[in-house]
């Protein structure tokens, strides 16, 4: 990930600058070729890092977007380490298992997963598992940007 989209990643994930939201939502908006969907779920943070950040950033694009409104029941069941350094081996073990469905049934349905940043897709494919196991016919994955995955980088980039 380079250039404007990484700018706007970084300000809004380690800068906390909640106000460029409606517009990276208005952007992603652009590039999306009216895609329609059951639900949407943004990859959820754990509580205590949604403490420590205030906030969810995948959250905070949807909630500006023409998707479906951020749809309740998927959750962070356990706390992870923060995937920056990671190998992908190392990616996948940190996030299995991790999140959890609880709401009601996905049966049959069309159902959209949002997250800021896809790297490697580890947690996006753990997130979706949770997802297809409480019946969504299928999960599309939509992400903000995609960052190159380059193996112990120590860039401030979260998968």
């Amino acid at each position: 990930m380079t250039g404007p989209a990484r700018l706007l990643v970084h300000t809004l994930k380690y800068r906390y600058a909640t106000a460029i939201a409606p517009t990276m939502g208005r952007l992603l908006d652009d590039a999306l070729p009216g895609l329609s969907f059951d639900a949407c779920f943004p990859v959820p943070l754990h509580p205590s890092r949604q403490r420590e950040r205030g906030f969810n950033q995948a959250r905070q694009i949807l909630r500006h977007t023409a998707l479906p409104p951020p749809s309740p029941g998927l959750t962070r069941i356990r706390r992870t380490d923060r995937q920056v350094g990671q190998r992908l081996a190392e990616r996948r073990s940190n996030v299995a298992g991790a999140f959890a469905y609880r709401g009601p049934s996905l049966s049959g349905m069309s159902v959209a997963l949002f997250d800021d940043v896809v790297t490697t897709g580890a947690t996006v494919s753990e997130c979706a598992t949770a997802l297809r196991d409480a019946g969504a016919r299928e999960v599309w994955v939509i992400a903000f940007a995609r960052a190159s995955y380059q193996p112990g980088s120590h860039e401030p980039i979260e998968d």
